[in-house]
């Protein structure tokens, strides 16, 4: 199930594999073998990836955290300042000509790298996985590959890739094909090409290769893939279940969250209204009469006191105005001002038309009325679904923290 937060996570086995092989080689010179100043050189380049990346965080990933998770963005900022010190420790060694103390630089700054990317991966992009919107993960990718210089590009896909796996190469092309315009996608794929030659092939055959020409001369459209996906060993992990039926119910929930984020989005740029405060508005609107909060409530399906909140707000910005209601004084209606239904009258135009458009651009009329055919079979399915019933997992075997190494050690 590759999403954008894969193509980080590449990258950061990347930082991992090419450290690991810079710390064998300062060792390695610490005991007298040549070569050391290729392995500083190629430190050196390593550090640049590493700061347009930890810039590419500190441009768009934190400022999206800082908004699901306030204040955890801190942590990881000042471990970028630390791996900042780190490097000079190195620069200071080698600048000395000191075998001994570069290798030990060398092994302190992989040391403090593996902790902090660990960190990051088990827990900052845990975070972003699970609360920020997809659309908004792939905006803070594509602003994190815009920190690299355009003309450091091919340096840069030709150190990457020979040093990710299989798993990895397929993720951050997919990835790429998500956030990258389709010429720059293809010119990007070609890079890959002559960085890895042969293994090329070894991609999945459903990632796009740009290699292949039709008529006109020019790289084939891709093919879209699903962006949610579950791994070869699902349906032994899970017996009874289906890969297959995983993975639509996966992406029905993924297809719904995007076409959302596209509204939510705009209400927010344009009007400033949260998803809730503009379904208010629509319903009250669609009502034709002012409604009780708790009708209100009920239709937007949040609680009470979200309603209240919410009111408080639109009532501030002269949006909705609060009356009472005529046969109970106990009891109050809502109604939309006319600067409310001015909103509505621009806002529900465009949302109409932004669905033409995307729905259009993706399927054929007669595609639509298909899709809509099988949606309903779901909607139906998912309405007469039995409860739940027991079922068994074939957890796979994974290694304990507290398995004891050869040596009797703990890891």
């Amino acid at each position: 199930m590759t999403g954008p937060i894969d193509a980080v996570v590449a990258i950061h086995n990347a930082f991992r594999a090419d450290m690991a092989a810079i710390d064998a080689a300062a060792f390695a010179a610490a005991r007298g073998a040549p070569g050391l100043d290729a392995t500083v050189e190629r430190f050196r380049f390593f550090n640049e990836v590493l700061a347009w990346h930890a810039h590419g965080e500190e441009l768009a990933v934190f400022p999206a955290l800082e908004e699901v998770a306030p204040l955890v963005a801190e942590a990881y900022e000042q471990d970028h300042r630390g791996l900042d010190l780190a490097f000079d420790s190195l620069s200071n060694a080698v600048s000395v000509r000191d075998e001994l103390e570069t290798a030990r630089a060398t092994a302190a700054f992989r040391f403090h790298l593996d902790i902090h990317l660990a960190k990051e991966d088990t827990h900052l992009y845990r975070i972003i996985r699970e609360r920020v919107s997809v659309p908004d993960q792939g905006k803070a990718v594509g602003i994190m590959a815009g920190t690299v210089p355009p003309d450091r590009n091919p340096e840069l896909i030709a150190w990457m890739f020979p040093l990710l796996g299989d798993d990895d190469r397929e993720n951050m092309t997919r990835v790429w094909q998500m956030v990258m315009p389709p010429e720059v996608f293809a010119g990007a794929i070609q890079l890959v090409h002559q960085a890895i030659g042969d293994d090329f092939a070894e991609l999945n055959p459903t990632t796009p290769k740009g290699g292949s020409r039709g008529g006109s001369g020019r790289p084939s459209s891709p093919v879209p893939e699903p962006l949610r996906r579950v791994g070869d060993d699902f349906e032994d992990e899970y017996p009874g279940a289906s890969a297959l039926a995983t993975e639509c119910f996966a992406n029905l929930f993924q297809a719904g969250d995007l076409l959302m984020e596209l509204h939510n989005r705009q209400s927010r740029d344009q009007y400033q209204l949260s998803p809730s405060a503009r379904q208010v508005l629509a319903v009250v609107e669609g009502a034709g009469q002012p409604l009780e909060p708790s009708v209100i409530a009920e239709r937007v399906l949040i609680t009470t006191g979200t309603m209240t909140s919410v009111l408080d707000t639109l009532e501030k910005r002269g949006l909705i105005e609060r009356m009472p209601h005529p046969d109970d004084r106990r009891k109050l209606l809502v109604d939309i001002t006319p600067a409310a239904q001015a909103i509505l009258d621009e806002l529900l135009p465009s949302f109409h038309a932004r669905e033409r458009e995307v729905i259009s651009n993706a399927l054929s009329t007669r595609e639509q009325r298909e899709l809509l055919h099988l949606v309903a079979k779901v909607q139906h399915a998912a309405q007469q679904a039995s409860a739940p019933h027991a079922a068994t997992r074939q957890r796979p075997p994974r290694l304990s923290r507290n398995a004891p190494t050869v040596k009797g050690t703990r890891q």
